[in-house]
């Protein structure tokens, strides 16, 4: 899909209603459920925003310096983007994500530590001030509706997974780096054996010339 297609696509879907998107969804549910072999784009798009496979790849590229040629921004720009249902914050690349306008979301931990676990917000904005000083702010904070309180607790499922996969990928990566110490090891004492041999040879070399030299004298 071309990036203009799409923001084709979502500007129309920023314009609907709530009849209009729900028979957009029923659709794109049908036209799945027609042709769903060979269709993993499809599949991922029917998961909520914060399931689906490409939604840690968006983070990392909004992190990334790869976004400065590839969205013509400034070294000194902010990257502000939402709609993947994760608000965040990150001071260090200059990075807000303003997660989506609902209240079913995953909402940084900081959120239940400041306003206690039975409150929700219905989304999130930034706040600049006349520093240029910014912030990701919730609004609409209210009581936890039952609904809201099974969805928060699927949320920490879903973040505690979340963190016991990276935690997995950083053992993994801590174990690759052991291996390939170990292989750099091998290798040195392969090499150091070697070279010993060879010094070895050397020797047993010029003791035999220096044999023979005298043998002929």
């Amino acid at each position: 899909m071309k990036l203009s297609e799409y923001e084709e696509i979502s500007d129309q879907l920023c314009r609907m209603n709530d009849t209009e998107g729900n028979i957009a969804s029923y659709l794109h549910e049908m036209f799945h459920r027609v042709f769903s072999r060979g269709q993993p784009q499809i599949t991922d798009f029917l998961q909520t925003a914060e399931q689906r496979k490409g939604m840690d790849a968006i983070d990392k590229f909004a992190k990334s310096k790869a976004r400065y040629p590839l969205l013509g921004m400034q070294l000194d720009d902010i990257l502000i983007f939402g709609h993947t249902h994760r608000p965040y914050i990150d001071y260090e690349n200059n990075v807000i994500n303003t997660g989506a306008w609902i209240s079913d979301m995953l909402v940084p931990k900081w959120f239940e530590e400041e306003y206690g676990q039975d409150q929700a917000c219905s989304g999130w904005y930034v706040e600049i001030n006349s520093n240029g000083e910014y912030r990701l702010v919730p609004y609409g904070i209210h009581q936890k509706t039952k609904e809201e309180m099974r969805n928060s607790e699927l949320n920490k499922q879903r973040r505690q997974q979340q963190e016991e996969q990276e935690q997995e990928r950083e053992q993994n990566k801590d174990n690759y780096n052991d291996e390939d110490e170990n292989k750099d090891n091998q290798k040195e004492n392969i090499i150091s054996k070697v070279a010993s041999q060879v010094g070895d040879m050397v020797k047993q070399v010029k003791e035999v010339g220096s044999s023979a030299i005298k043998n002929d004298t």
